[in-house]
Parts: C-alpha cells; structure tokens; sequence
C-alpha cells in the first residue's frame, strides 16, 4: 500500500474567489463619477516601509476633472523604522505640498480638496498641539497644519479637507490601489 499523500498544488485559491476582487457596478460608477467630478479633487494617499528598514514610499493619486495621475517619493529615516505612523503622516505633508503646483497647472480651480487616507488615527492625532512624546514626530504634525494653511491663503476658495478612507470607499477603490501599488514600488 502506497503510504505518500499526494496533493494537488492549487495557487492561492482563494485569491480567484474572492468577491471582493470583482468590483461591483456601484464601485465601478463611483470611480468614474470621482475621475469626472470637476468641482472635488480627491487625492488618495497610502505609504509603505521596505521589510522594517527605514525606507519609506509615500504616494498619492490625483482624481478629477477627468484626470488620475499618481506621484510619490521615497525618503530615509532610520529612527521611524517600523513605524507606521511616521510614513502616514509624512504622505500627508508631501500631498499638500505638492497641491500649490499642480493647481496652478489647472485651468478650472476645484471647489474643494479631499485628502482620504486610512490611517484612522490621523484625525484624532491632528486635532492637538502636541500628539507624541517625540519632537520630530510633533514637527512633522506642525508641519502639515502650516503647509494646509499656505495652501488655504494662496487659494482661498478652495476648502482643504484632510478625511479618514472609510471601508466602504477603500474597498474596491483603484484609485486607493494605485496610490497603494506606488508607495510599494517607491521603495525600491
């Protein structure tokens, strides 16, 4: 009697089932309402750390007034590794300071900003002078609130607004993907 086990080897199954990859049509018809939305400027913002190391990519996607277009950066700091926190904050202040620039570029002034990351400690953190013990990260936190109100004077007809990603918008969201798929790839 033959004692081995043969298993068939299927690849991550559960990757072809899950409903979650196929977006729905409601998904599909808001993506396309945010791309063409001339009045809302949506930027979906994500980071990443390569493997622990201190090497963070910060990405955001840019949606409106029929373009997507996807910037990021990498940048270096040892004493963050490991440390979310740090990253999510520092897409933030990068995002609002490259907003001057590429609103200058567009011939029709959005209405309004929306910033969305998922980073759900954000909104709690940002709302006090001082959110961390640690003086860089409080810098960093200074920084973003100065940036947003150089952003607000030069255009004050456009309103800023910084939101927590809820799970409904993140999920099947391309445009959450591609800002995610950019910070990765910033890292290398």
């Amino acid at each position: 009697m033959d004692k081995h086990i043969h298993h068939h080897y299927e690849p991550n199954r559960h990757t072809f089932l899950n409903e979650f990859a196929i977006p729905t049509q409601e998904a599909i018809q808001r993506s396309g309402d945010m791309q063409f939305d001339n009045e809302t400027l949506r930027i979906f913002v994500d980071a990443s750390e390569l493997y622990g190391h201190g090497i963070f990519g910060l990405a955001g996607c840019f949606v409106g007034q029929g373009q997507v277009f996807t910037e990021s950066k990498k940048i270096y700091n040892l004493k963050y590794k490991r440390q979310n926190a740090y990253a999510e904050y520092m897409v933030i202040l990068y995002v609002i300071q490259r907003l001057p620039g590429i609103i200058r570029k567009k011939y029709v002034k959005p209405d309004r900003i929306f910033i969305f990351s998922d980073f759900i400690q954000f909104e709690k953190l940002i709302q006090t002078d001082q959110p961390f013990h640690d003086e860089e990260m409080n810098q960093v936190v200074a920084q973003i609130k100065i940036s947003k109100q150089k952003f607000e004077s030069l255009y004050p007809n456009i309103k800023l607004d910084i939101r927590i990603m809820s799970h409904s918008l993140k999920r099947n969201n391309p445009f959450y993907k591609a800002a995610h798929n950019a910070a990765r790839k910033a890292t290398h």
